[in-house]
């Protein structure tokens, strides 16, 4: 299911006067189908009667609690997230000429050694992006994190080896 929200002053750019010639159109592909709005009514229904939200809340301040204590890591540039979406980034060597060369391969290192432990990323350049399901439990949360930062401390060695990293 997806939501669209424009604001006015994109509106005013593509309606009245400034219509002429302009064409605005949207779409998602399930726009509307009867399956899919049972589907999401459904997991609406889910979520409420479970506690889904409810969990989130309360397990969010651990996911925030670890997140932050990876920022101590020499690599990590930044560690940044709400909810249960996290953001580890990651810097090689800040004053290098060649830094976004270096950073590039950063991401996908980190993502190498998690994933060799069981833990899958999204990297992005220099960043690892994640977002567990919203049940996680305690225990595995921790789980994730303790394989994530095994993965950047790996990733550290291995480019302190390769001389590229620079705290």
């Amino acid at each position: 299911m997806g939501a669209c929200i424009i604001s006015d002053r994109l509106i005013a750019d593509v309606s009245g006067n400034n219509a002429q010639n302009a064409t605005f159109s949207n779409g998602f592909t399930y726009s509307g189908h009867p399956v899919s709005a049972a589907a999401g009514l459904k997991t609406i229904e889910i979520m409420e009667r479970d506690g889904v939200l409810e969990h989130v809340r309360a397990i969010t301040p651990l996911f925030e609690e670890r997140l932050q204590a990876l920022a101590d890591l020499p690599l990590v540039g930044d560690a940044r997230g709400m909810g249960l979406v996290g953001c580890v980034e990651c810097v090689a060597d800040a004053k290098a000429d060649n830094a976004l060369d270096l950073d590039k391969s950063v991401g996908a290192l980190i993502d190498h050694h998690c994933q060799e432990n069981g833990l899958i990323l999204r990297p992005i350049i220099n960043m690892c992006v994640f977002s567990p399901p919203l049940i996680i439990t305690e225990g595995e949360l921790s789980q994730m994190f303790d394989i994530l930062e095994k993965g950047i401390r790996l990733a550290t060695e291995d480019l302190k080896q390769q001389r590229t990293f620079k705290p």
